[in-house]
């Protein structure tokens, strides 16, 4: 009557060949793409109003 446990993945990060590797590499990218549009965001707001005021 009870459903069977879902297989857990492997500890090595996946099918990915290397072990410890991250399943997925574009996280990272992502996560730099972010990082640098929020920088330049808050970069060219203060450049703005410094030409304002």
């Amino acid at each position: 009557m009870y459903a069977a446990d879902p297989p857990l993945p492997p500890p090595d990060g996946g099918d990915t060949g290397t072990p410890g590797a991250p399943s997925s590499p574009i996280d990272l990218y992502l996560y730099v793409l972010i990082i640098a549009a929020i920088v330049l965001t808050f970069y060219f707001m203060r450049k703005s109003n410094r030409q304002i005021a």
